[in-house]
């Protein structure tokens, strides 16, 4: 009997820290994949913000133009 239990409770602790062990790599995944959405998410939020600057500089520039040709035309 005594084997049996000491048998019982070493698959107990056995079962515990490969459970431990899995929880630790699932908790890894989920913080590596959220690391990369963030990155990803700067990466875009980088770009966007490029084109927006990009193109707002190109209608004041093409506003600019209009002004200085109707000064020059008046």
């Amino acid at each position: 009997m005594d084997d049996e239990d000491s048998s019982n409770k070493r698959l107990m602790k056995m079962w515990y820290y490969l459970m431990v062990v899995i929880d630790g790599v699932k908790q890894t995944l989920w913080e590596l994949q959220e690391m990369r959405f963030s990155t990803i998410f700067d990466d875009l939020s980088y770009i966007v913000m490029t084109i927006i600057t990009a193109a707002v500089s190109c209608i004041i520039h093409q506003h600019h133009q209009q002004t200085l040709a109707r000064i020059l035309i008046s």
